[in-house]
C-alpha cells in the first residue's frame, strides 16, 4: 500500500470531518433524559500524583530500547503510530501519537463504556433492555448461551459480542437503543480528551478520527474502571478478556483486555496486558484493507512490535 504523508492525514481529517458533519445533520435522536456529563467514577480516575519512590524501582524503556523501538518503526510501511505505557513504573514511549486514523472497530471500546458508565448510573439498564436475538445458534461458548435460541437477549449480551466478536451487527442494535448522534456521546469523548470527538459517530457504521493518544487514554481508563467497584466494572472487563483476535503479540497463558479495528486504511490493536508487570500498549497503522482482515505484512509487524514490547518490560 502507498505510504501515506501527514500532508494526507489532514485531508483524511477534513473528509471525515465533512462525511461525519453530514451524517450529524440528522435529527438527533430522542432519548428519555438526555444522557448526563458523564465522566469516569472517581474512583477509577488516575491518581494525581505519582507513586512515592521505592527501594528498587524497574528500569525500563531506556534509550536502547526506544531507540529499538523508533527504528522498528521507522522502517514500516505507510503510517504507524504507538501509545506504551507501563502501569508499574509509569514510563512512557509514543510514536506519532497525534496522527490522524479512521478508527473502525476500536471505537467501539469508548462506546460500550460509556454505556456502562450509564448502566453504573442507573440511567439506562442493559440487563432489562431486550433486542432481537439475531444471533440463534452462535451464543454457545459465551455468558449468554442460554439465549442462544431466544428470541430476544439483555442488552448486556450484544455490548459482549460487540466487542468480543466486534460485531457490527450488535454495535448497530446497540446504538438504535441509545444513539452516539445525539451529542451527548462526543461531549463525553471530549472530556476524555480525544483530539476529534465531534467527528466520531456510529451511524451506518462507524465514522470519525482517533489518534494513538486516544486508544492510549480509554485503555487506561479502562484501567482503572476495571479496578474499582463499580457496578458493570467486572463484567466489562470480563468482555474484553473475552475478545477473539490474536494481533499484537501477547503470549497465550497471560490475559489481556483487548479491542482491535480493520478496514480500509486502517488496522489497529490495543491492550491492557496483564503480565507480572501490566502495561498499555496501543498501535495504529494505516495499512488495513476493506476485505483483508489481516494484512500479511502488517500483521507481522505488529506481532514483532508486540513481542519486542514484551520482551522490555516483562
Amino acid at each position: 500500500m502507498a505510504l501515506v504523508s501527514l500532508a494526507v492525514g489532514g485531508v483524511l481529517v477534513s473528509q471525515l470531518q465533512t462525511r461525519t458533519g453530514a451524517a450529524q445533520a440528522v435529527a438527533p435522536v430522542p432519548e428519555q433524559g438526555e444522557a448526563q456529563e458523564l465522566l469516569q467514577p472517581e474512583e477509577t480516575m488516575p491518581p494525581e500524583t505519582t507513586q512515592e519512590p521505592v527501594a528498587e524501582v524497574r528500569q525500563v524503556l531506556d534509550q536502547a530500547d526506544r531507540d529499538r523501538l523508533t527504528g522498528f518503526l521507522e522502517e514500516q510501511t505507510g503510517q504507524w503510530s504507538v501509545w506504551l505505557k507501563d502501569l508499574e513504573t509509569g514510563a512512557t514511549f509514543t510514536y506519532n501519537e497525534e496522527y490522524p486514523y479512521y478508527p473502525a472497530s476500536l471505537l467501539k471500546a469508548p462506546y460500550v463504556y460509556w454505556l456502562c458508565l450509564r448502566a453504573d448510573s442507573g440511567e439506562i439498564d442493559l440487563d432489562g433492555t431486550w433486542l432481537t436475538n439475531e444471533w440463534k445458534g452462535e451464543l454457545a461458548g459465551t455468558p449468554w448461551e442460554e439465549y442462544d435460541q431466544a428470541e430476544k437477549v439483555p442488552a448486556l449480551c450484544a455490548v459482549y459480542l460487540a466487542v468480543a466478536r466486534s460485531d457490527n451487527t450488535a454495535t448497530d442494535r446497540l446504538n438504535r437503543v441509545w444513539p452516539t448522534q445525539n451529542q451527548a456521546f462526543q461531549r463525553f469523548l471530549s472530556q476524555m480528551g480525544f483530539a476529534y470527538p465531534d467527528t466520531c459517530v456510529i451511524l451506518e457504521g462507524i465514522q470519525g478520527i482517533m489518534t494513538a493518544r486516544d486508544g492510549g487514554a480509554i485503555m487506561e481508563t479502562l484501567w482503572y474502571y476495571f479496578r474499582s467497584n463499580a457496578p458493570h466494572a467486572a463484567v466489562l472487563k470480563e468482555i474484553f478478556l473475552a475478545a477473539e483476535h490474536e494481533i499484537l503479540y501477547i503470549p497465550q497463558e497471560v490475559e489481556a483486555a483487548k479491542k482491535y479495528g480493520s478496514w480500509e486504511y486502517a488496522y489497529h490493536d490495543m491492550a491492557i496486558v496483564y503480565g507480572e508487570h501490566p502495561y498499555i500498549l496501543c498501535v495504529m497503522s494505516d495499512q488495513g484493507k476493506e476485505l483483508v482482515d489481516d494484512p500479511p505484512q502488517a500483521l507481522a509487524a505488529m506481532e514483532s512490535l508486540g513481542q519486542m514490547v514484551w520482551e522490555m518490560l516483562e
